[in-house]
């Protein structure tokens, strides 16, 4: 199969994915909001980031892993790749353990309820919730790792098509569980219960892809551990980043503002990523792609694929910003009600911020798909850090444009460096085959 039909399939795999996102995040903030009422829909929003802020998303291990496989079984290392994918198994099922374990301890040791201002939930239910949510986290890492063997053979569009699929019967069951219940505990346990089952039939179908890749029979090998800790690593770092430019926003806009600013925000960060989504459709279909170039040293077709992205992306983006400006009155009195009241000035203020990611994100998938993401990983988890602490000084001075002022500061830093180190790897990759 050619290169660019795969993409095209890759597009038509995360453009499915990114509807489901879309559709669960609009379907899920008006019904929850009508159930609970906005105060407590931005409490919910607070606790559901708190297990995504400490579960550090995959741990890194099986972003690296799958890169490193795919680039193997490009190169037609087999043995390898089934020790690194083993290993990977063995070590996050070991650590999601850790991890929940971790979130049990802290839930109990302090009081998050009064920390961070919370009123509609009492401590008992906001450690059921903790724990359930970071189950979740746990489950979903598992079946990323079920995943990996689709990736290897090229597979990736039908792997994501199971795993949206999988999100949105999930979400589904939730939803009506919620609906029918009013109960948060109702909605965390459906989410606990539909992926597990999910992970079960993921796995059946997964070891069935290729001979070369199963998770069964195998411990950790440590040089494959070594092969993988340092981009493991390095892939925690974006994680954690993102937990302190998202999460950590709407941990701070508690703190500052109380609920309601968090819903408002969420609101409209919710509206503003419907862009970046949409980029992100086209960002994850040349994620395997930029790797099989890459295990071939083919310098040209990824700056090719880079540049085209680029294009693509800068002008479905700009339109797709005016649009969501123009008709943001009309969209949100549809979505929420004509109870919000609304900012022009924070909408600007956030789109401005998306165009940035925008220009960026490209850059950054280069640099994950390859696992040489390691430099600008250090540079990210500080630049968040620096702009967290700005955060935390603007948030309390200015409110909630304080907060997308520091989300601007943010990409803008960002930008500049994933630039400049996709051209050192692409140039270094250039010198080395000549």
């Amino acid at each position: 199969m050619s290169v660019a039909r795969r993409i095209y399939q890759g597009l038509g795999a995360n453009a499915f994915g990114q509807i489901i996102t879309i559709a669960i995040q609009l379907i899920s903030v008006p019904i929850l909001i009508s159930i609970w009422g906005i105060e407590k829909y931005g409490e919910w929003i607070v606790i559901s980031a708190i297990p995504a802020y400490l579960a550090f998303s995959d741990l890194g291990l099986t972003s690296a892993s799958a890169n490193k496989v795919a680039i193997l079984f490009e190169r037609e290392r087999f043995g390898v790749s089934q020790r690194i994918y083993q290993t990977c198994f063995v070590l996050v099922t070991l650590l999601s353990v850790i991890i929940t374990c971790l979130i049990a301890i802290l839930g109990t040791a302090f009081n998050f309820v009064e920390i961070l201002n919370i009123k509609n939930f009492t401590h008992p239910t906001f450690l059921y919730l903790s724990i359930g949510l970071i189950v979740h986290v746990v489950l979903a890492m598992q079946t990323n790792v079920y995943l990996i063997p689709f990736r290897a053979v090229k597979k990736t569009p039908k792997s994501t098509f199971i795993l949206n699929t999988t999100r949105l019967l999930e979400w589904s069951a939730a939803l009506t569980a919620v609906t029918y219940s009013q109960s948060a505990e109702a909605l965390v346990l459906t989410l606990i219960v539909t992926r597990l089952i999910a992970n079960i039939l993921i796995f059946a179908i997964s070891t069935n892809i290729t001979p070369h890749l199963n998770v069964l029979g195998g411990g950790v090998d440590k040089k494959a551990a070594r092969v993988l800790i340092r981009p493991a690593l390095a892939s925690m770092a974006f994680p954690i980043g993102l937990a302190l430019t998202i999460q950590g926003a709407t941990i701070l806009i508690s703190i500052f503002v109380g609920g309601a600013g968090v819903a408002l925000f969420s609101i409209y960060r919710t509206l503003t990523r419907l862009v970046i989504q949409a980029v992100t459709v086209i960002n994850q279909s040349i994620w395997p792609e930029l790797s099989y170039a890459y295990a071939k040293n083919n310098n040209i077709l990824i700056k090719e694929i880079i540049n085209r992205t680029g294009k693509i992306s800068l002008y479905g983006c700009t339109i797709f910003i005016l649009a969501i400006y123009l008709c943001s009155d009309f969209l949100i009195r549809l979505w929420i009600g004509p109870d919000v009241i609304q900012d022009k000035v924070l909408l600007i203020l956030m789109l401005a911020a998306t165009l940035l990611h925008v220009l960026w994100q490209r850059f950054w998938v280069f640099l994950m798909a390859t696992n040489n993401h390691l430099e600008f990983s250090k540079i990210f988890l500080m630049i968040t850090f620096f702009t967290f602490i700005i955060h935390s000084f603007l948030a309390s001075s200015f409110g909630l444009y304080g907060s997308a002022a520091s989300l601007i500061i943010c990409e803008a830093l960002c930008g500049v460096y994933s630039r400049k180190y996709f051209y050192l790897i692409t140039e270094k990759q250039c010198s080395s085959s000549t």
